[in-house]
């Protein structure tokens, strides 16, 4: 089963607000688009900054008849700083992710799988991000597959 990971900065996308709403509005349609032509299994969004325009791209994937889901670290970032927990360079998180998966091949594998991701962009260690995600996505396979009863 082959998984396709794409990553891109969607730059300050924030969809709440009403200024440029129609322009911000044809720009959640262009990204599903994209990820729709490029068959994107997974798909990490920076600067992403409302779950209103994660939601957004979603429904419009979702409109083809694939079933797509997704999560906005926005309320992540929230918990850590209420916790008192700073990023790398000593002050609250404040850049916004966004995570939308293809539900046909892949599934959230838990929340801790999240905050890992979250603490590796954030220290820019790339190389122990994809490995970290790699792992998760074998996990999540050997348990499909053993629930399913296939072999490959």
């Amino acid at each position: 089963m082959d998984i396709v990971i794409g990553s891109f900065n969607v730059l300050n996308l924030n969809t709440k607000d009403a200024e440029n709403n129609s322009f911000k509005e044809d720009k959640c349609q262009k990204i599903a688009k994209l990820i729709e032509n490029e068959g994107f299994h997974i798909i990490a969004l920076q600067e992403i900054q409302s779950d209103n325009a994660v939601s957004r791209i979603t429904s419009y994937l979702n409109n083809n008849g694939t079933k797509y889901q997704y999560c906005h670290c926005g309320s992540l970032y929230q918990e850590l700083n209420d916790a008192g927990i700073l990023n790398r360079n000593g002050a609250n998180f404040k850049s916004d992710y966004g995570f939308i998966w293809d539900t046909s091949k892949v599934y959230l594998y838990g929340d801790k799988a999240v905050y890992k991701a979250l603490d590796d962009i954030e220290k820019k260690e790339w190389d122990s991000f994809i490995e970290r995600i790699i792992d998760i996505l074998i996990e999540a396979y050997k348990s499909m597959t053993s629930q399913t009863g296939l072999n490959s």
